[in-house]
């Protein structure tokens, strides 16, 4: 189903950002999605379909030129200027276009864009693209821009894990690890800090990081706190030490005035979200309380659970939350060791479809800003002219991110720079994988451990779009039938084979595009027991299908996640939260693994490696 784009609208934004960015440009890249490429000078020379530039046209209207080498009828070799055959956007007698291009021989079209690649210019210097993703569709959410971001702190779960293992009789080489660790890693002090506070604790503007008299004159023109010079041996568990926290060079308008001063930034709230509906006079912090998806039929397939959600409480209605334990046997499943997200989900799948959350609502930016697609860039992967987003994650630190392990390949783990984990539904912030690591007991989906931690080269910069969600108490799991949120870019209609609509799908699946919006949906917590004579009822595999004390089981109708969506979050609210301003309103409840094949037709679950289980490390 498609919807009207609406305008969403972001507070405090500003147009003058954009206008004057847009003014701004460079010789070799693409500064933001506003540069329309006027200064660009580069030599790309082929289409973003790979058809290669044909020379302009004449003299008087060429955008580029090249110097060729003639002999004159003397035999002198002279140089001249030739009309050339590089992307321009210079105008020069030529329209005017949002971006560098050229003329092609394809007499369909004449021209096309080129593919001129973004500069390396981080994310909380691009104000005029975090505008442009935030002013996208809904009708009647505003979402609160959260520019100056945060630092993150400490949740309480260190002391809680530190005590846990400190009371085990018998060690393992993991609870020794934890042992040796005397800070917390979410003890962040500002080393991370990514936002825009350009002022001083007592109120001093910040000046550039270049100035003359500057150390770190790496930083440019930015007048932005930093921590350029953290020092670990500074720190304590409960101190970061002096000057060890995001400082700035301050204006020196007298010759006693200090060259620096200490910034004074918030500390991050986990789980934090900054979406709300307004319409109608209406105020709904979502995705706290969903009453605005309930007039949607996007929403039809979990409208029944939305009432229990807003109210934080299980589903106690047999009539809504009906048994899902069958006893008929109605086909036959694959079995879960078969079950491979990368080969399924890296470009072409033969069992292919439209790729979002199955019956999900089509997810408003900021609503989810925990939510992460990780994608791969490796050269040789298929799909070339789509997206190659493979599975989803949850963000939980700013250099980390959680997904499922099977999602990563011995290639993936031996190449960790081949997976890019986007942030913010679009290209608002995509950090490169520097590291992975897969649970050390993983070795098949089914058998547990299904969790890996992705680290990723610069930290993500938290915003209303971008922001960690909360770990849940250790060895905590939600009640039965209580009420959790699911979503990702996985493929929405499940599979389908056969005739005319098995070949839609395989065409669609080529035609993969980079979705600025995923699907969430609604689900519920199913009990070990009825979940495990569902999976057996349906024959998953001809043994007798087992569920971990690790694992935990979402399902609910028609509604599940798909190929795609795995490593993506579960997220459940605390219990014991009664607003969205909460201390910490969500929980990180599970990371989907594995489930039986998806058809729409059937009552659906999925198994998801729990967060904060026995068995996690």
């Amino acid at each position: 189903m498609f919807l009207l784009r609406d305008i969403l609208i972001l507070v405090g934004s500003s147009s003058a950002i954009c206008k004057n960015q847009a003014r701004e440009g460079t010789t070799e890249c693409m500064l933001h999605r506003l540069d329309q490429g006027k200064l660009y000078r580069g030599s790309l020379t082929e289409t973003v379909t790979g058809k290669p530039c044909k020379p302009w046209p004449s003299r008087k209207n060429a955008q580029s030129f090249i110097i060729k080498t003639f002999k004159t009828e003397t035999g002198e070799e002279k140089d001249r200027r030739v009309p050339g055959n590089f992307c321009r956007n210079t105008g020069r007698g030529e329209p005017y276009r949002l971006k560098p291009w050229c003329y092609t021989d394809d007499k369909r079209r004449n021209w096309e864009y080129c593919n001129v690649l973004p500069c390396n210019t981080e994310a909380f210097e691009r104000e005029c693209d975090i505008e442009q993703d935030f002013i996208r569709n809904a009708d009647g959410y505003v979402i609160d821009a959260y520019k100056e971001s945060c630092v993150m702190i400490e949740q309480g779960l260190f002391d809680q894990l530190k005590s846990s293992v400190s009371q085990k009789p018998i060690k393992s080489k993991y609870d020794e690890a934890v042992d040796r660790i005397t800070i917390s890693p979410f003890f962040d002090c500002g080393q991370h800090y990514r936002g825009i506070v350009s002022s001083s604790a007592t109120g001093r503007s910040c000046d550039r990081w270049d100035r003359q008299d500057s150390h770190h004159k790496n930083f440019g023109k930015m007048k932005t706190c930093r921590t350029p010079d953290f020092n670990y041996n500074e720190m304590s568990p409960n101190s970061c030490g002096t000057h060890n926290t995001p400082w700035c060079y301050t204006k020196q308008e007298n010759t006693d005035d200090p060259r620096f001063e200490q910034c004074k930034i918030p500390d991050c709230s986990c789980s934090n979200t900054f979406l709300r509906y307004t319409k109608f006079g209406q105020n709904f912090k979502v995705p706290w309380d969903l009453t605005p998806w309930k007039s949607n039929t996007e929403a039809d397939a979990f409208v029944e659970l939305i009432d229990p959600w807003n109210k934080n409480v299980p589903c106690s209605d047999t009539r809504d939350c009906p048994s899902m334990c069958k006893t008929e046997k109605t086909r036959k499943e694959r079995s879960v060791d078969d079950y491979d997200e990368t080969e399924e989900t890296v470009g072409l799948d033969e069992r292919g479809s439209a790729m979002r959350t199955i019956n999900g609502y089509q997810n408003p930016p900021g609503s989810s800003p925990w939510l992460v697609a990780l994608e791969n860039t490796n050269e040789n992967s298929q799909n070339k002219e789509g997206w190659r987003q493979f599975c989803g994650g949850a963000l939980i630190h700013p250099l980390f991110v959680v997904s499922a392990a099977h999602c990563f390949d011995t290639r993936k783990k031996l190449n960790p720079e081949s997976v890019t984990v986007v942030a913010g539904l679009s290209n608002i912030d995509g950090q490169v994988s520097i590291k992975i690591y897969p649970h050390p007991e993983f070795r098949n989906v089914g058998d547990g451990f299904d969790i890996a931690l992705v680290q990723v080269n610069k930290p993500f910069w938290f915003n209303g779009m971008v922001s960690p969600i909360c770990l849940p108490p250790v060895n905590w799991e939600p009640e039965p039938n209580s009420i959790c949120l699911i979503g990702g870019w996985g493929l929405q209609t499940g599979t389908q084979e056969g005739g005319v609509t098995e070949t839609k799908q395989r065409d669609e699946a080529h035609q993969r595009r980079k979705f600025v919006d995923s699907r969430l949906a609604l689900v519920r917590h199913i009990e070990r027991d009825e979940c495990r004579c569902a999976l057996n009822s349906k024959r998953v595999n001809q043994n007798e299908t087992e569920i971990l004390e690790s694992q935990l089981c979402f399902g609910h109708g028609k509604v599940d996640t798909c190929q795609g969506d795995s490593g993506g979050p579960v997220v459940c609210k605390n219990p014991n939260a009664k607003s969205a301003d909460a201390e910490h309103p969500f929980y990180l409840t599970g990371i989907v693994s594995y489930g039986v094949e998806t058809t729409r037709r059937k009552d659906e679950k999925k198994i998801n490696y729990k967060c904060g289980g026995k068995s996690k490390t």
